[in-house]
């Protein structure tokens, strides 16, 4: 046994004097298998394979080769190499099936779309959106059928989904008409309607109505209070109201709240309220209360105290020959004052005139003397006379 022992070693390696191969190495008598090939070697009387290779199945292998499957988990080993199986795919050190993203970069370009345990999804905080083409924030509409929440009453129940700035998706609600009902104010002297702009509004009406007091008839609605009118006569002014009636037939009069509107002094920066002791008062309304003061002279008119005024808006003089800032005149409009009547203006064109203003806001073109050029070889002295420009003829050579 040792002679075939040293003799299948030397076959296999070309050493000779190892008294036995490496353990678990088949011997060439047992039929196990075939010697361990060029890259054995003989150490300490046994075959083993070199330092850059290791045993693999009766052979030496290079050590960064693999054996079997179990060295390319989850791959399979294949001719020494490690690789995915069929049906699947390298991603890092993983075998994906085909068809299972790797990164983010395997995902639609522009859906928002991150690669999640093989599949691409929307990220957190962003859902799914066909009709946007991919991901959409949580709180993005996708349809139109998410515009379910309209932000007041006076707005339609279905709203739009549309595409704003930055790629955000908001419903857009249309406002209902101004004949739409809303929430009653309960003044049945308003009407409680929409404004068309998505606003409640209570404007006063002129409806018939009941003011609670007995000695009062034909009661109406007025500025949104009931009123009747009394069979004592009318109170002394319009800042008052009946108070009681009285055992014989007549009434008392109270002042109205000072919150009860009153005749309207024609001026936008007051307020025009019952001041709670009978009179009509006039506040002035708060400041920078925007307002018109009538003048196309101004802009951006804003209430100072109980007064509008405006800022001076005046650079649109009527011709060049005017100064280019001007101020409000009397009636409200921009007035200019003529440039000097040595102030130039536009050109004509001819030498033989002087563009200037004439002082009333026109640009004129006067004659002058100047010398100047006719064009012709055959004249000399060219002088400007009567806005033309001529010359003595010299033909004397």
């Amino acid at each position: 046994m040792t002679l075939v022992r040293l003799a299948w070693c030397a076959l296999a390696t070309g050493l000779v004097g190892c008294a036995e191969p490496l353990a678990g190495w088949p011997l060439p008598d047992g039929g196990e298998g075939s010697a361990p090939g060029a890259d054995a070697g003989c150490d300490g009387g046994a075959c083993r394979c070199s330092s850059s290779t290791r045993y693999c199945r009766d052979e030496c292998i290079d050590t960064s080769a693999c054996c079997d499957s179990v060295d390319c988990s989850p791959g399979v080993c294949d001719a020494g190499g490690c690789a995915c199986p069929a049906g699947t795919r390298a991603c890092g050190s993983a075998c994906l099936a085909l068809g299972s993203c790797c990164t983010s970069a395997d995902c639609d370009a522009g859906t928002g779309y991150e690669c999640s345990a093989g599949a691409c999804a929307c990220p957190a905080a962003t859902r799914e959106c066909a009709a946007a083409g991919g991901c959409i924030a949580v709180d993005d509409c996708c349809v139109s059928s998410d515009c379910v929440t309209q932000p007041g009453e006076c707005y339609q129940t279905a709203g739009i989904c549309v595409q704003v700035d930055a790629g955000a998706r908001r419903c857009s609600y249309p406002p209902k008409s101004s004949a739409a009902g809303c929430t009653p104010d309960s003044n049945s002297c308003t009407d409680d309607r929409c404004d068309g702009a998505g606003i409640c509004t209570h404007p006063f009406n002129t409806a018939s109505c009941d003011d609670g007091i007995a000695c009062t008839a034909n009661d109406v609605c007025r500025l949104g209070t009931c009123q009747g009118v009394a069979n004592c006569g009318a109170p002394p002014g319009e800042c008052s109201q009946v108070g009681s009636c009285l055992a014989d037939g007549g009434c008392t009069f109270v002042p109205k709240p000072s919150t009860a509107a009153c005749t309207d002094d024609g001026n936008p920066c007051t307020d025009d309220l019952c001041n709670g002791s009978g009179g009509c008062a006039h506040p002035a309304k708060a400041g920078n209360t925007t307002c018109d003061d009538g003048k196309a002279c101004t802009v951006s008119d804003v209430c100072s105290g109980s007064a509008c005024a405006g800022t001076v808006s005046c650079t649109s003089p009527p011709t060049e020959c005017y100064q280019a800032t001007g101020v409000c005149g009397a009636g409200g409009g921009c007035e200019y004052t003529p440039e000097l009547s040595s102030a130039a203006c536009t050109s004509d064109g001819n030498v033989c005139t002087d563009d200037l203003c004439d002082g009333a806001g026109t640009c004129v073109h006067t004659s002058n003397t100047a010398s100047c050029d006719d064009g012709k070889a055959c004249t000399v002295g060219d002088v400007c006379s009567g806005s033309a420009c001529a010359g003595t003829v010299s033909c004397t050579s």
